[in-house]
């Protein structure tokens, strides 16, 4: 029978061997050099992570109203209805200088035209730089056949001004499937594992997972709905910031000053959290 596992899966799979060999020489060190209870303590709590999306309210109002995260493929064939080489135009004209670094990477790891990017989330705020509502997926709707990668592919690959700053072999060494973002985490971190100081603080390991400079990759092969969600968490200054344009505008008669764009999106988000039963979470940070 003719096996449904994406290309990306399998080369992951592929790789694993080579994985586990780097990821047993960085454990063999941590723990000749003292650092058990740090590498329990990362272990832990990486095995307790979900998948996560940044993204601004008004495309996060978008997912929760229409059903579906689209990626840029999807996207771009949905708003301009155009196919084959016309909507590979059109891709490319959205993504500018980063088309060229986001295809590489495709073609590289073996992505499918429906493969979806994530981040880790350890129950923080997420990567800011993406947007403000970090919508958080529960893993076991994306198993078995889903993959990792340490870093942001674009950013770890590439320059700012997208040429690629390293070979194949090197991307490669950081890609391997989703089961094993313990292993990819603790090559990605070890010096961090090997800081000279007792345990893991949860907040420190949130801040320095979920950053663009160093956060891991998920990447989901095929459609991310609305029922994949587990909750939406956003920083509670924002959260309160927000309210209080809500509260303020209120009173004011419009035309609003432009800081209150935000107030209609925020408030349809609200409703729509609270129609469709999806928790909304405040941290702080």
């Amino acid at each position: 029978m003719k096996s449904c596992r994406p290309k990306a899966y399998i080369l992951a799979l592929s790789l694993r061997p080579k994985l586990f060999d780097k990821f047993n020489d960085v454990k063999e060190r941590l723990l000749r050099n003292g650092f058990k209870n740090r590498l329990i303590a990362f272990e832990t709590l990486i095995r307790d992570c979900k998948a996560s999306i940044n993204m601004s309210i008004p495309k996060c109002n978008d997912f929760l109203k229409y059903g579906r995260w689209l990626n840029i493929n999807e996207f771009v064939f949905i708003k301009k209805g155009k196919t084959g080489a016309d909507l590979e135009k059109e891709i490319k004209s959205y993504l500018g200088k980063w088309y060229t670094s986001r295809r590489t990477i495709d073609k590289l790891f073996r992505f499918r035209r429906d493969t979806h990017y994530a981040s880790i989330n350890l129950g923080g705020i997420g990567p800011q730089r993406y947007g403000a509502c970090c919508v958080v997926f529960d893993l076991s709707n994306w198993t078995p056949y889903y993959t990792c990668y340490g870093g942001d592919s674009i950013r770890a690959c590439f320059d700012s001004k997208g040429n690629k700053v390293l070979a194949d072999d090197a991307i490669l060494e950081h890609f391997g499937v989703g089961q094993d973002v313990y292993q990819i985490a603790t090559v990605r971190h070890k010096r961090y594992l090997r800081e000279k100081k007792p345990g893991i603080n949860i907040s420190e390991l949130q801040a320095i997972l979920e950053s663009t400079d160093s956060l891991i990759e998920f990447h989901h092969h095929g459609s991310v709905i609305r029922e994949h969600i587990a909750q939406v968490i956003m920083s509670h200054a924002q959260i309160t910031h927000y309210w209080e344009l809500a509260e303020r505008s209120s009173a004011k008669p419009k035309p609003w000053p432009q800081e209150y764009d935000v107030v209609p999106f925020f408030l349809e988000m609200i409703k729509l959290l609270d129609f469709y039963n999806i928790p909304l979470i405040l941290k702080e940070g």
